[in-house]
This record gives structure tokens, sequence and C-alpha cells, in this order.
């Protein structure tokens, strides 16, 4: 008797691997941002217009999920060319010598000598603050189709800061511009006050690296007279690096000098004319990612990233540019198994390629599709 019923599987048995059901197990999922709860109050009035996670109840639950594979995903992006943490574009303007001596001091790289232009952040500043003819002289974040258009609005940023007067002598408007070279497609960076009336150095200009060690305590400073989110900040990303200048600031005293103008005209002696515009050493970057990293709640140890240690779902290539509606259809089946099995609700969380919360404003949309086994 007892090796017939041995023949059976063992109620267990039939709970873990033989459960079917019509409505607790779907084979496709669809989670949406359009029905997720938005913030209505927030210490921020930007995090009730935008957002970067969104969560989805399930009507009915999901048991037993074996593997879950990412379908498809469709999301608008109505973001800016640049992220707004990378807005700020820093440099020193150090003094000559003096006494006949036109070199450059280099013991004033110090971060009583860094200046700053900046584009105003699309999470806080809006032309609707402010009267038609003063918004029309601001440098404002925003979509960039082209170099010269980012050239245009950065002059803006030269010239005019709606906060200049709290940011004092670390702003000095008129003091830098940019042009754009359409041969080599670079951006040039040009310190206005660098020559006196008979064309000798006053002032020496370099962009401040990106890894600078005196960047952070100038950051800190500026916040502390604007505050996040007026000012906002991503370490080692700059609008330094964006626009193209790629000089890190590491060991500020022994390269500064290769970086540093005017320069003489090395040409002939006397080098008595000098060089005053500073090209990028290469091109603008403005995609704002190249990648959208989604991270699920529900996720285990299938997946490993380097800009969050678990939850990996996907990464998502961008090739839509800001304004359009990213579509994404996997070409490959790779199945996640380790996760949640029984799912009762989904959290999506974006980020960028820096690791960057991405922030989406709550007029776009993100539709992300799923494939389970059970």
């Amino acid at each position: 008797m007892q090796d017939i019923l041995d023949q059976f599987p063992k109620r267990t048995e039939e709970v873990a691997i033989d459960y079917k059901s019509f409505l607790f197990q779907p084979e496709r999922v669809s989670i949406n941002s359009r029905i997720s709860a938005q913030a209505t109050t927030a210490a921020y009035l930007y995090q009730t217009q935008n957002f970067n996670q969104f969560s989805n109840n399930f009507k009915t639950p999901l048991f037993h999920v074996k593997t879950m594979d990412l379908l498809r995903t469709t999301m608008s992006l109505p973001i800016p060319s640049i992220p707004n943490s990378q807005t700020m574009f820093s440099y020193y303007r150090i003094p000559i010598v003096g006494g006949g001596d036109y070199s450059p001091d280099y013991t004033a790289l110090t971060v009583s000598n860094m200046k700053m232009i900046r584009l105003l952040s699309t999470y806080v500043y809006s032309p609707s603050n402010y009267t038609a003819a003063a918004a029309a002289t601001y440098g404002f974040n925003g979509i960039f189709s082209e170099y010269q258009d980012l050239v245009d609005t950065l002059n803006k940023s030269c010239t005019a800061d709606p906060n200049a007067s709290a940011l004092g002598s670390r702003y000095v408007a008129g003091d830098i511009s940019f042009s754009y070279d359409e041969k080599t497609m670079k951006i040039i960076f040009t310190g206005n006050n660098a020559l006196d009336g008979a064309g000798r150095p006053q002032f020496y200009y370099v962009p401040v690296g990106f890894s600078d060690p005196n960047l952070l305590t100038f950051q800190a400073a500026l916040q502390a007279i604007l505050p996040f989110p007026l000012l906002q900040f991503q370490t080692n990303y700059t609008l330094n690096k964006r626009l193209g200048f790629l000089y890190n600031g590491l060991n500020l005293q022994t390269e500064a000098t290769s970086f540093m103008y005017p320069a003489p005209n090395f040409v002939s002696l006397p080098w008595t004319t000098y060089r005053n515009l500073y090209w990028a050493e290469t091109f603008a970057d403005l995609v704002h990612t190249q990648n959208i990293f989604l991270y699920c709640n529900v996720m285990g140890g299938s997946t490993q990233d380097t800009n969050l240690p678990d939850n990996l779902l996907a990464v998502v290539p961008v090739d839509k540019a800001q304004l359009g509606v990213q579509t994404y259809q996997s070409s490959m089946s790779c199945p996640l198994t380790k996760m949640v099995k029984n799912m009762y609700e989904m959290t999506i969380t974006m980020k960028t390629d820096t690791g960057e919360d991405l922030f989406i404003p709550v007029s776009g949309f993100v539709n992300i599709e799923f494939a389970l086994t059970y």
C-alpha cells in the first residue's frame, strides 16, 4: 500500500510545483506611471511636478513567480539637454605677479579667486518669475538642438544672473564669454579682462577641473548663499566637462600652466602677442543621458550594477532626442530568476548614466511590460 502512495506527489510538492491559476498567474504584466500616486506635497515644489519613481499595486497578486523578463518600455522624455546638477561653469581668474612681472601668480590658485556662471535650473527658475525684459537677459537651461543655441544662452548667463547681488564677487558680469567654432565644432572660452589697454596681461584664466580639490569648497560656499535646489551639484560632473573642457584639476599647481590663458605667441620673440582663446578639448555633450537604468523593488540577486548594489531590472539605451518618445523592444530573452516569488505591488526607480535620479515631469509617461513564468 505504501508503495502505491509514494507514487503520488506530496502536498507540499503540489503547491510548490504544480500550482496553477487562471487569476493569479498572468503571462504578461504591464505597469505604468499614470496610475501611480504622485506627490502632492514635498520639501521642494519640483518634487510634486516631476517623478523618478512610480508604484503600481496589482489588482490581483502574482503567486509563485518563477522568471520575469522585460519585453518593452515606452517613455516620454520632456527633459533638458543638460542635467540641472551640471549647469555651473567655474573658472579661476588669478592676477599677475606684479612689479613688472606679467607672469601668473600661481599662489593665487585658491577658492577666493574662483568665479562662476550658470544656466538656470529648469526645476526652480522660470521666465514667468521675471519681467519679459529681465527674463530675456538670463540664460535658462533647456533643450539645445545646436551648439550655437547653447553658446548664445551661455553668453546671456555671462552678462546677467538674477542672484548676482547675493553671489557677490563669485560672479563677475561680462568677465568671460563663449563662442563656437563651426570648423572644429568646439566651444571656445575667453577671459575678457585678460589684457590691459596696452595688450599686457592683467589676469590669467583657467577653467576649474571637474576633480579640482578646491571645487567642493567653492560649491559649498555657493550653496550657503543659494541652497538646494537653487544650486545643485553632482561630484565630478560639471558644466565645464559637459562643454568639452576635460582638465581634471587634480594636480592643480603643476598642470594649471598647461590650461592657463592668455598664453604667449611662441612663434617669434619677444612674446608680446598673447593668445586668449581657449578651445575645448572635445565636443560638447548635449545628451542628458544615453541610458536609463531601471531598478525594481522585487528584484533580488539576478542582476548587479555599479550604480546601486542590487534591484537592477534593465539598462535601456536612449535613442531619441529630448522631447521625443523613447521606445525599447527587447531583442533577446534573458529571464531573471532571483526575485520575490509572490508579488503584490511593484516600484520602478529611474536613474541616469551617472547614477543620478532621472526626473520626468508628471506630464510625461512611462510604461513597462514584462513576461512571466510560474
